[in-house]
């Protein structure tokens, strides 16, 4: 669809596998509403590129049921929103084509991302890479399960916020990355919820000023560090703020401020530190 106010909106039901919708949406204000109701291994891709970077207020809606689905998503331009609702197992976000991470490019925009359901039980849980770069970017991720679920995000500028959660299952892992261009910049939010399960990972880095961190985590053998080799996640710059409260039994956090009037307040109950 190339041109402005466009609808693209587009159902396949029944128990159908390996499906594909395709949509491409050019210039600004356009909606694209994309549903999946049943089956497995179908993939949804959209791609929401006007020609000038500087358009806006396109939105992409997906949802999928069934097993092992993929919604691929790249947005570029400003004031963008992306929904996702996947229910069912072993669901998986990215972009198109052979990125890992599904984009939102720009300022302003918004991602609310949901998926629920069960693993397979070897080790096949749900997936989630997303990118969003630019500034004042929104995230709200939320996966639920038995486990092994995955949630990696880059927000890269200045002034995002991200809200992340895992409820229920084990062997979780959320990995955040906030790191704007300019390391003296203002920085971004992050809270992280990681409850009914145990052996759960949070894995952080955050540079700029201003940055603020909310961890959660209840079970047993839970662990925030960083991604990567290196065991310690960061907080590097100025004026900082960490909150982090680990209730059960043996849980690791390995956290370092680098900078000037930064604050930490850690708690762990039935543990040890």
């Amino acid at each position: 669809q190339s041109g402005q106010q466009n609808t693209g909106t587009a159902l396949q039901s029944g128990n159908v596998a390996r499906s594909t919708i395709n949509l491409t949406q050019r210039k600004d204000n356009n909606m694209a509403t994309l549903t999946q109701t049943q089956g497995d291994l179908n993939v949804i891709a959209v791609r929401q590129i006007p020609d000038n970077f500087d358009t806006q207020m396109n939105t992409t809606t997906i949802s999928q049921a069934g097993s092992e689905n993929e919604a691929r998503l790249t947005q570029t331009g400003y004031n963008n929103s992306f929904s996702l609702t996947q229910t069912g197992n072993e669901h998986r976000v990215r972009q198109n084509g052979t990125n890992l991470f599904a984009l939102q490019s720009g300022n302003g925009n918004t991602a609310d991302l949901t998926q629920s359901g069960n693993g397979d039980g070897a080790a096949g849980g749900h997936t989630i890479n997303f990118d969003q770069s630019g500034t004042s970017n929104t995230a709200d991720i939320d996966q639920s399960g038995t486990g092994d679920n995955e949630i990696t995000l880059i927000q890269q500028d200045d002034d995002n916020d991200a809200t992340l959660s895992q409820d229920e299952g084990s062997n979780n892992i959320i990995v955040v990355n906030q790191n704007p261009d300019n390391a003296g910049t203002m920085g971004g939010m992050v809270m992280i919820s990681q409850t009914g399960g145990s052996d759960n990972e949070a894995r952080l880095s955050q540079t700029g000023k201003e940055n603020e961190l909310t961890l959660t985590q209840d079970g047993d053998g839970n662990i925030l560090r960083l991604s990567g080799a290196n065991n310690t996640a960061v907080q590097a710059g100025d004026d900082n703020t960490a909150l982090l409260s680990q209730t059960g039994e043996d849980h690791i956090i390995n956290f370092n401020q680098g900078g000037m009037r930064n604050s930490a307040t850690i708690t762990q109950m039935n543990g040890t530190f």
